[in-house]
């Protein structure tokens, strides 16, 4: 009498079993017509183009304002006439870079503008790690010819340089494929959870997405976040040491060191600077200069904490990027430096 009952409840589960993968495979097969995947770009993803986007951003505590944000020839910030006469500058970076939070000609490298006679080619993009700075700059080396380069770092570049550590940042950080360098190849990886079914699956890619989204703004609300995936205390520690990186931070300073190297390589007998934003782990940003014949412009960070001391306000509230006025002191500090040593005579 069992027999039957469990010959027949085995049969119920294989049609419940055949009837969900059909179920699916249709869900499947509408989505990726109704809401095909774009294909993934070839740096991850990249800035608007030719546009003009318009953000409200509080500058200061209780001060907001709307800022316009223009992105010209292939999403550079800047794209000045690759044929001139004057010196040409070639700024790359990430969001300190791209600066979406200031209007256009606030921007750091607006200083270096208005007081040199030079032309400018800035591309920056938020998110974005040494290597995909890298396939920017190699693509349009030649194309500009530039007479000097400038290279904007951030500490977390060395998170996603490694495609284990920029994992561990989920989901504050990008949520998008991305290349990676692993030995002498670039690969694209998705740096979350079930990231090899999100390639193969567009109704897993959005269901998980929508997931994406919601343990996002739970991690953003508070710094809860980054002291389990960075440690406790983690800005007053060696970051080296932070759990993001399990004691293997040198996994991703040699990755950033071969990268730059190969930059350095293509630049030539090109002047080469390169300036960090924080002091996280300037002395790591400095000795990849050292290795690579790069020239390291430091003290930017002591320059905002000096001016901070002040009692004003250099980054945008809630926000660690610069505001109007850190973008100022950034970039007027720059304009010293690059005066004093006559790179733009």
């Amino acid at each position: 009498m069992r027999a039957p009952i469990l010959l027949r409840r085995r049969k119920e589960l294989l049609l419940l079993i055949a009837v969900s993968l059909i179920c699916f495979s249709m869900m499947e097969a509408v989505l990726r017509l109704a809401v095909p995947r774009e294909p993934i770009h070839r740096y991850g993803w990249y800035p608007p183009i030719n546009q003009t986007v318009t953000i409200s951003r509080q500058d200061t505590d209780g001060h907001f304002r709307s800022v316009n944000v223009t992105y010209s020839y292939h999403g550079f910030k800047r794209w000045g006439d690759p044929d001139t006469n004057k010196t040409k500058v070639f700024i790359m970076g990430d969001s300190f870079t791209e600066m979406s939070f200031v209007n256009n000609g606030e921007e750091y490298y607006a200083y270096l503008e208005d007081a040199f006679d030079v032309e400018l080619f800035v591309f920056g993009a938020g998110g974005y790690g040494t290597l995909q700075e890298y396939m920017v700059y190699k693509d349009y080396l030649d194309i500009i010819d530039p007479d000097v380069i400038i290279w904007q770092f951030y500490f977390n570049d060395f998170i996603n340089n490694v495609f284990e550590f920029d994992r561990r940042e989920y989901p504050l950080n990008s949520l998008s494929f991305r290349p990676f360098l692993e030995g002498q190849s670039i690969v694209y990886r998705f740096p979350a959870p079930l990231g090899w079914l999100r390639s193969r699956s567009r109704t897993m890619d959005i269901a998980l997405g929508l997931h994406d989204r919601v343990r996002r703004s739970i991690a953003a609300r508070d710094d809860v976040f980054y002291h389990k995936v960075y440690g406790k205390n983690f800005w007053d520690k060696d970051f080296t040491e932070a759990e993001i990186f399990d004691n293997q931070f040198d996994e991703a300073f040699q990755t950033t060191y071969r990268i730059l190297a190969a930059a350095k390589r293509q630049a030539e007998d090109r002047p080469f600077y390169m300036f960090g934003v924080d002091e996280k782990l300037t002395q790591h940003e400095e000795r990849l200069c050292g290795l690579t014949n790069i020239t390291f412009i430091g003290r930017v960070d002591d320059i905002l904490k000096l001016r901070e001391a002040e009692g004003v306000q250099v980054q945008i509230t809630g926000d660690r990027h610069w505001n109007r006025e850190g973008n100022r002191v950034v970039g007027e500090f720059l304009v010293s430096y690059f005066r004093e040593g006559k790179v733009f005579s």
